[in-house]
C-alpha cells in the first residue's frame, strides 16, 4: 500500500513540476503583451491561442477526471486514501492560475485600448478642418454594425446620363431600406445623403470596432459595448465644444465658425442619430448578458444629448444667418 501511495504521489507531483512550468511560461507571454502598446489584432491572436490551449485542457484532455478514473480498485481500504491523495493534488494540475491571469489582462486591455481611442479621437476632433472628407472605397466597412445589409460599397465616377436616366440615380433607387451607399462623397442611407467629415469616420470605426470586441470576446464583451457608448458621448460633448462653443479656432484649423463649419458638423450629427437605433438593434443580437434597462437608458441618453446637440447647432446657424441679414438690411436703408 506504502509502495503504490509513493507511486501515485511521485507521478501526480511530476505532472504538478510539468503544469507549474507550463503556467509559468504562459503568464511569461501574457506579462510580455501586457502593455499599453497591444493593438487590436494582437489581442486577437493571443486570446485565440489561450482559447485554443484553454479548451484542449479542459475539453480535450480531462486530465484530472482521468486521473481519477485510473483508480479502479475495489477494496475501499485501497480505494479511499488514494483518491484523498489525487483531491489533494488536482488543484495542481491545472491552468486556472494563467486563466485567471489571462481574463485581468482581456480586462487591462479594454482599459488601455479605450484610453488610446479616445486619445485619438479627441486628437482628430481638434485637428479636423470641419469640410467633409474624402470617402474611400472601403469606408462601408466601418458601417456593418449599424446595418443588416452588407451591401458592395457603391464609389462610382461622375458617368455621362444615358437614355435611361442617370446610372448612379438608378443605383440608389435600388438599395433596400437600411443599405449604406457611397457616391460622389456622400453617405445614402434611407434616402437620405450626409456629408461626414475626417472624425467622424473615425468615430464610426472605433464604435464598430467595439462592438466586434464584444461579439468575439466574452469576458470583456460588455465592457466593450459600454465603451462604445461612452466614445459616442465623447465625440458628441468634445464637438460640442470645439464647434457650437468655438474651442476649435485655438486649435488653428479654422479661422472662425462659420455656418458652414457648424452646418457639416450638424450634418454628421445627424447621421449619428440616425444609426443609433440600428447599432442598438444589433447589440440586442450579441450573445451578451446585458442588462436591458441599462442598455435602454444608454440609448435614450445618447439619443436625446445628440438630439439637443443638433437643435443647438440649428439655432446658432438661424442667428448668424440672421445677423447678416440685419447688417444687410441697415446697409440698404443707408443707401437708400
Amino acid at each position: 500500500m506504502k509502495d503504490l501511495n509513493e507511486t501515485v504521489q511521485e507521478f501526480y507531483l511530476t505532472l504538478a513540476m510539468i503544469f507549474k512550468y507550463f503556467n509559468d511560461r504562459l503568464a511569461e507571454v501574457i506579462s510580455l503583451r501586457n502593455n499599453e502598446n497591444i493593438t487590436l489584432k494582437q489581442f486577437a491572436k493571443l486570446v485565440k491561442v489561450f482559447d485554443h490551449i484553454t479548451n484542449y485542457f479542459q475539453n480535450d484532455l480531462q486530465l484530472n477526471e482521468k486521473l481519477n478514473s485510473w483508480i479502479v480498485s475495489d477494496k475501499e481500504s485501497i480505494r479511499k486514501p488514494l483518491l484523498k491523495l489525487t483531491s489533494s493534488l488536482s488543484d495542481k494540475i491545472t491552468i486556472s492560475p494563467t486563466q485567471n491571469l489571462f481574463i485581468q489582462l482581456q480586462r487591462d486591455f479594454i482599459n488601455q485600448y479605450h484610453k488610446r481611442q479616445l486619445e485619438a479621437l479627441k486628437t482628430s476632433l481638434e485637428q479636423e478642418t470641419w469640410a467633409r472628407a474624402e470617402l474611400s472605397p472601403d469606408l462601408l466597412s466601418s458601417f456593418k454594425v449599424f446595418s443588416q445589409v452588407h451591401g458592395l460599397l457603391e464609389n462610382q465616377a461622375k458617368s455621362t446620363e444615358e437614355e435611361d436616366g442617370n446610372p448612379q440615380e438608378q443605383n440608389l433607387a435600388e438599395k433596400k431600406e437600411g443599405e449604406f451607399v457611397v457616391q460622389n462623397n456622400e453617405v445614402h442611407y434611407n434616402g437620405k445623403k450626409y456629408q461626414i467629415t475626417t472624425s467622424f469616420i473615425l468615430l464610426l470605426q472605433n464604435i464598430n470596432d467595439y462592438v466586434e470586441i464584444g461579439s468575439r470576446f466574452k469576458y470583456i464583451g460588455l465592457d466593450a459595448i459600454s465603451k462604445a457608448f461612452e466614445t459616442i458621448k465623447t465625440y458628441n460633448s468634445y464637438s460640442m465644444q470645439l464647434v457650437l462653443e468655438a474651442g476649435a479656432i485655438t486649435f488653428g484649423k479654422v479661422p472662425r465658425i462659420t455656418a458652414k463649419v457648424l452646418g457639416i458638423s450638424s450634418i454628421s450629427l445627424s447621421l449619428l442619430a440616425d444609426l443609433i437605433d440600428p447599432l442598438y438593434q444589433n447589440i440586442t443580437k450579441l450573445d451578451l448578458k446585458i442588462n436591458q434597462e441599462w442598455l435602454n437608458l444608454e440609448v435614450a441618453k445618447v439619443k436625446h444629448d445628440v438630439t439637443i446637440h443638433i437643435n443647438d447647432i440649428s439655432a446658432k446657424i438661424r442667428s448668424i444667418l440672421k445677423s447678416k441679414f440685419d447688417c444687410n438690411e441697415k446697409y440698404l436703408i443707408l443707401i437708400l
